[in-house]
């Protein structure tokens, strides 16, 4: 997750995960860095069919693409912070964008802007049409809820949420519940700037050196009995952030490969995360993934 913390008693309901404001009742704002200091990502190879200036139409879920370009960015969340990220990418290059909300009110105040509009759960989206989508397709969740996890749930099966242990709790630096038993991690307690470019070496605000990444600290954490997979996100533009649908990939990867019951799943940046604990339900699992069946015996 691109972003900063908020006090919870400065938060209001909003979207979260790598992308922007992260808070099922919660927490975190998502920052970002100049656009072109992305390297991670190939933003500058975007390169795809001009859009028109205004693209008045919202498509219902019925009639929107099955196959989309290889250098598409879905925005997954149209409110308040989803919006906010359309209106910056569409500034910044010509990549074609598909912003996805299941509420036509969010869609419709964006009918100037050249994306693409579709009304349909952002979470069944991604996962009818993950299997279409390009590894290299970029994903901005701004959404109130771990989307990695959501997905994950939905498109495999056989995954069930718990709770995360305790003694993991305790060696994480800030942390707040968020809805449906995910866990909100900061290195902030306090309210950080939109416009935050997250340098590698220090707070913006604090000047203080900047440690372990959160995503690798959350990488190395202890946690008794569980496999953990952290997604990093990474800066797209000031107050943006996303990961590939090859993040989601490799996570499908990692679950092929291993037979550990209990995991950890993560989204973080340097600075902020969600995290999230669930168990595979192996017969039910294997069941409904043939594909993914395990090479250990």
């Amino acid at each position: 997750m691109n972003g900063h913390c908020l006090p919870v008693h400065f938060c209001e309901m909003g979207e979260t995960e790598p992308g922007l404001w992260t808070a099922l009742t919660t927490h975190f704002r998502m920052q970002g860095s100049d656009f072109d200091r992305t390297r991670d990502i190939p933003i500058r190879a975007l390169r795809v069919l001009p859009q028109p200036s205004s693209l008045a139409w919202i498509m219902p879920a019925a009639d929107h693409p099955t196959l989309f370009p290889k250098n598409a960015i879905f925005i997954l969340g149209a409110g308040r912070f989803g919006s906010r990220a359309a209106k910056i990418l569409c500034s910044r290059q010509k990549t074609g964008i598909w912003l996805i909300d299941k509420d036509k009110e969010p869609l419709s105040k964006q009918e100037n802007l050249p994306v693409s509009r579709i009304q349909m759960d952002a979470v069944e989206f991604l996962s009818e049409r993950f299997s279409s989508l390009f590894p290299e397709n970029l994903l901005v969740p701004s959404l109130p809820l771990h989307l990695a996890f959501e997905w994950l749930m939905r498109f495999c099966g056989g995954i069930s949420r718990e709770d995360i242990p305790r003694e993991t709790k305790m060696l994480l630096p800030n942390v707040w519940a968020g809805s449906e038993g995910s866990l909100l991690v900061s290195y902030a307690d306090f309210l950080c700037p939109d416009d935050c470019p997250e340098p590698a070496a220090h707070c913006t605000i604090t000047g203080k050196r900047r440690e372990t990444p959160l995503y690798q600290r959350l990488r190395e954490i202890h946690a008794p009995d569980h496999r953990i997979h952290i997604i990093r996100s990474r800066q797209l533009a000031p107050g943006v952030g996303g990961y590939m649908v090859r993040d989601l990939m490799d996570v499908l990867e990692n679950l092929r490969r291993h037979r550990e019951e209990k995991w950890l799943l993560g989204t973080a940046c340097r600075c902020h995360g969600i995290v999230t604990a669930f168990r595979i339900e192996r017969k039910e699992f294997a069941e409904k993934n043939p594909e993914l069946k395990s090479d250990q015996p």
